[in-house]
């Protein structure tokens, strides 16, 4: 559907909140998050700043309200797995999600998602964390902990896969090392090259999880 198309169906009805979520997404695919603003999102919407803003408060609301639209088609394990599954399960889909779509996790990076979208997989994960045990602190820090190893790590995933140097090459560059002075990083050089992305957050995800596990007995 047209830019033009979507601005008259939106102008000839009541505006609502999904409405102003696509507009701005229309404007973050056509130039990056910096693209999106409440003036251009309300020009898109063919209102005025000032009506958007009754809608989602700030610029920071309106990017949460970007967050939600896809945390929300995050599918929640079944209560009935054990917290070990069901906090890898919710933290894997969240990987996946700003794999797919790399500005929310900037965005999640940057602001707090206070909505009900996101307190639906925090409810899950703490849920889950007080049945392995934790206090109600341990699991509120142990939620913060995870949430900060998905978004740095997906994006430095992406931002990885936007400046690619080539496993070859890096590895060349690790074994010039002096040896004395990096025996470690000259001994583990190939596996520290060849860095499976998928494999390395999984197994960086497994390593809290047993931290937690640890913390809990």
């Amino acid at each position: 559907m047209s830019t033009q198309r979507t601005s008259a169906r939106r102008k000839s009805r009541s505006l609502t909140l999904d409405q102003i979520v696509d507009a701005a997404f229309e404007l973050l695919e056509e130039g990056g998050l910096n693209a999106v603003t409440i003036r251009a999102v309300a020009e898109r919407c063919n209102v005025g700043a000032m009506t958007l803003y009754t809608y989602v408060g700030t610029k920071e609301g309106l990017l949460a309200g970007m967050v939600s639209r896809h945390l929300q088609s995050i599918e929640l394990p079944a209560p009935k797995l054990p917290w070990r599954e069901r906090v890898i399960a919710i933290f894997r889909g969240v990987h996946d999600l700003f794999l797919e779509h790399p500005e929310l996790a900037r965005i999640a990076a940057s602001q707090p998602i206070d909505n009900a979208a996101a307190f639906r997989g925090a409810e899950a994960v703490l849920a889950a964390l007080r049945v392995a045990g934790l206090t109600d602190q341990e699991a509120v820090d142990a939620f913060d902990a995870l949430a900060a190893y998905v978004v740095g790590f997906t994006r430095r995933e992406v931002s990885r896969s936007t400046n690619y140097i080539p496993p070859a090459e890096r590895l060349r560059e690790l074994r010039r090392l002096p040896e004395a002075e990096f025996p470690h990083v000259r001994a583990m050089a190939e596996p520290f090259a060849t860095r499976d992305a998928g494999r390395r957050f999984d197994g960086g995800l497994q390593l809290l999880i047993s931290g937690i596990a640890a913390k809990a007995t």
